[in-house]
């Protein structure tokens, strides 16, 4: 390695030379406040007339490219791109202005001494030659001083400097400022040193690349120079364009595929340790593979460029219920669809599968924490079985896949409404079921416009808490975001908190089969609440039948009694629903005990200051008291309710249940 400071007329004045910017670089990316620093420097520089006085701007690294004899010196660019770039877009608008003025002397010294090899064709013309995206429009900047292509940084830069520097300068001496007053350190490499190593070491000094930044860069390096062109082209820019912003998670999900569980900070070292070692024609094998995998995650991504409609469908549901865990699993059953070794119909039930799988977890509030691990390896699980989906199949029921009585049970009871993704999959529900009563198999829900409507309405009115009673409060307390509560309607904003008669009208003249329900409802309580529940609970388990083969033997063995509620990963033993509730208490205020007191105001209904505010009550802490003749539904809610309160996910608190 070879290291000197210098100026860029030593750098860039000479005959037969390129800086190649390699295609693992970003483009361009300086910005008007860079481009402004660099010319406040000039300006000060060119207000002195003393030549000793220079200016440091940075370093540049650059490594030789062999060539075969007689062709130009060619420098691999590693570091340096923005400033080296910058300083040539400002000598083309030297030049440009001189030639406007008529200087043509100026014009040419530069334009053939800086800019191009006169006596050089094709790319090798150009003294910078930049990455695919950067090079047409650079080169059209060079030969003509304007491009086509509006909007592009490098142009920006361009006319950014043209304005600058129109009237206010001598265009002699600027150019004379900026080749021999600007300081440079010029590290040449070695040909025998590795840039990739260099670049990584660069970077973890410097702005942080991303990791399809640091995976482009690796491809690159370990590929021929001469076919850089030919791949980038024919591979990455494809893949790039396509998948943009989700190229990383892409390949992330790609090298997932064997059962590995991979962060999202280390996809880069884990496909260099695959690549490490290997041939010129095993890396661009790698890159084709990788390739085609691509067009499936993009159809994954963008469902409507599938052309399946059934296909389409599926795969639009997966994607607003957020199941992107198992993008690794179907990469390999896209692949298989696509080369005929999965037929549609068995595609479209592993999809089904899936979804159901999904479903009947979130219904059963089971964690997700599993998943990321459960998916990557499914693949290889299944093909032992003499019949792919019925492994599938096999292997997801082991992994707390929870039977139709949990499943019923829950669908009945549990809080389907909330925020995140919750509301997104109660509407998938209630779609489900809306397509179940029609007889329609696939509808454009989403085409509709409607919306979710609780029937006993989430703030009631003086009319709704007489109508329910005198446990109004519980009732509402449990009952509320519960299925049975809940439906389907073009008239949220009508029904708001009416009355249920008024509320009824509207649904008998909605166009949703789910409405016609309440044709013979005279009234809307807990026992009305609990039977529509019970009846659409009866039709979900239609929808989303249960998969598994009873003799199979689960992972948990599922019930109703708990035998122990998991607490920021700690498992607690239980004997009962109050003691979940007592456990979940005196956690909470040991861990979190400056968020108690407001936790107070929130849930009042279940716990206080005051020993006289429940009939039966139990102490927990030093001066705290919740109420003890609660249900196992209600203590159920209550606690996923009030961890979530303290911030609290689905994994941070659950409960294990015989």
């Amino acid at each position: 390695m070879k290291a000197n400071e210098t100026s860029f007329n030593q750098i860039i004045n000479s005959e037969g030379l390129q800086y190649v910017v390699p295609l693992f670089q970003r483009p361009y990316s300086w910005e008007k406040e860079n481009w402004q620093t660099l010319m406040e420097d000039l300006d000060h520089l060119y207000a002195h007339d003393n030549p000793r006085l220079s200016h440091f701007i940075g370093s540049m690294v650059t490594i030789p490219v062999e060539i075969a004899p007689h062709n130009i010196s060619k420098f691999l660019l590693i570091d340096g791109q923005q400033r080296l770039t910058t300083i040539f877009i400002l000598l083309m608008v030297i030049s440009d202005l001189a030639h406007q003025q008529e200087n043509s002397s100026l014009a040419a010294r530069i334009k053939e001494t800086y800019l191009i090899n006169r006596f050089e064709s094709g790319d090798e013309y150009f003294k910078l030659l930049p990455t695919q995206t950067d090079k047409p429009i650079f080169q059209e900047l060079v030969k003509h001083g304007n491009s086509n292509q509006q909007g592009h940084r490098l142009l920006a830069c361009y006319e950014f400097f043209k304005t600058k520097i129109s009237k206010k300068y001598d265009l002699e001496s600027l150019f004379n400022t900026v080749t021999s007053r600007l300081s440079i350190v010029r590290i040449v490499l070695a040909p025998e040193d590795d840039p990739h190593l260099v670049f990584e070491s660069l970077n973890a000094k410097g702005r942080q690349l991303t990791e399809a930044d640091l995976i482009r860069n690796y491809f690159f390096m370990k590929i021929a120079t001469q076919d850089h062109d030919d791949i980038y082209t024919r591979y990455w820019a494809p893949m790039q364009d396509a998948l943009k912003e989700n190229l990383t998670e892409f390949i992330r999900h790609y090298l997932m595929r064997d059962g590995l569980w991979i962060k999202r900070d280390h996809v880069y070292m884990m496909l260099k340790a695959q690549l490490d070692g290997k041939q010129h024609a095993e890396v661009l094998e790698k890159l084709d593979h990788i390739y085609r995998y691509a067009g499936y995650y993009y159809r994954l991504l963008n469902p409507t460029a599938e052309s399946s409609p059934a296909i389409q469908y599926y795969i639009k549901r997966l994607n607003r219920m957020k199941t992107t865990t198992a993008y690794p699993f179907l990469l390999d059953c896209y692949h298989d669809y696509t080369i005929g070794q999965l037929s549609e119909s068995d595609f479209l039930e592993i999809l089904w599968v899936i979804e159901n799988y999904i479903m009947r977890r979130h219904v059963c509030n089971v964690p997700t924490n599993q998943l990321n691990k459960i998916f990557p390896a499914l693949y290889l699980q299944a093909s032992r079985y003499d019949r792919f989906v019925d492994g599938v199949k096999i292997e997801l029921q082991k992994k707390r896949y929870p039977t139709d009585q949990t499943f019923r049970d829950q669908l009945m009871t549990a809080d389907l409404y909330g925020g995140g993704d919750r509301s997104e999959r109660l509407r998938i529900i209630l779609e489900s079921l809306e397509q179940h009563a029609s007889g329609k198999e696939i509808l454009r829900m989403d085409d509709l416009g409607w919306s979710i409507e609780h029937i006993m309405p989430q703030t009631l009115s003086p009319w709704w808490e007489n109508h329910l009673g005198a446990d109004w409060e519980e009732i509402h307390e449990v009952w509320l975001h519960t299925l049975g509560n809940l439906t389907l309607t073009e008239d949220n904003s009508e029904l708001s908190n009416a009355p249920f008669p008024n509320k009824q009208q509207l649904f008998l003249e909605s166009r949703a089969h789910l409405n016609g329900y309440f044709a013979n409802q005279s009234a809307w309580q807990q026992a009305e609440i609990e039977a529509r529940g019970r009846e659409l609970a009866d039709q979900v388990l239609q929808i989303w039948s249960y998969f598994g083969d009873n003799t199979v033997k689960q992972e948990k063995v599922t019930g109703q009694k708990p035998t122990c509620v998991v607490i920021l990963g700690e498992e607690i033993v239980v004997s009962s629903w109050r003691d979940v509730m007592r456990k979940t208490l005196n956690t909470i205020l040991l861990i979190e005990p400056e968020k108690f007191d407001a936790l107070i105001l929130d849930f009042e209904n279940y716990i206080s200051y005051d020993v006289n505010r429940f009939p039966r009550h139990e102490q927990f802490g030093s001066r705290y008291y919740f109420q003890k003749n609660n249900n196992a539904a209600s203590i159920k809610k209550f606690c996923e309710r009030i961890t979530r309160a303290v911030g609290w996910s689905e994994e941070d608190w659950y409960v294990e249940i015989e």
